[in-house]
């Protein structure tokens, strides 16, 4: 519903002080999908972030790279992208990623679950991260499964050779 999409995002644009931004999925068709990035940017929104998988395709499926290019060279406002879980583990894959698609940043989500240091420049001792993700959890009262996950993930680097994350 583009119409209605405008019409909530110029609403939000007009009234708030702060920058508004929008996240959509791509949608099963490429037209369709340009035509309503080029709605959403209209609405002045601040930014873009682009989930590079449609609603049905699940989170094993590759990030349709192609299609995020396309959105990035459609529009004139920051696009970021989202939903590249499978294919970035680091900081230089982001890289290669906004490299390869123009996209002006990267959000994650699982991969900052496996490695909490994927934003770092230098290496960070595993232990050093756990400890520092447990405080996080604390302070900001993260679900359990959450919690679990990372650690799991964590624990596995203790015993090997540098034991960092990077």
């Amino acid at each position: 519903q583009p119409a209605l999409i405008k019409d909530i995002l110029t609403a939000l644009v007009k009234s708030c002080s702060k920058p508004i931004t929008a996240k959509i999925r791509i949608l099963a068709e490429e037209d369709a999908t340009l035509s309503l990035c080029r709605v959403i940017e209209s609405t002045g929104v601040a930014a873009l972030t682009v989930h590079g998988r449609t609603a049905s395709t699940r989170s094993s499926a590759p990030c349709n790279y192609d299609m995020v290019t396309k959105i990035k060279k459609e529009l004139s406002i920051p696009v970021i992208l989202n939903g590249a879980s499978l294919e970035i583990t680091c900081r230089e894959d982001m890289e290669k990623v906004m490299e390869r698609t123009g996209v002006d940043g990267i959000m994650v989500a699982r991969a900052a679950w496996h490695n909490p240091a994927i934003f770092s420049t230098d290496p960070i001792p595993a232990k050093t991260a756990a400890e520092t993700f447990l405080k996080r959890c604390i302070d900001f009262e993260c679900p359990l499964n959450i919690l679990k996950y990372t650690i799991g993930k964590l624990r596995g680097l203790f015993s090997t050779p540098d034991g960092c994350l990077q």
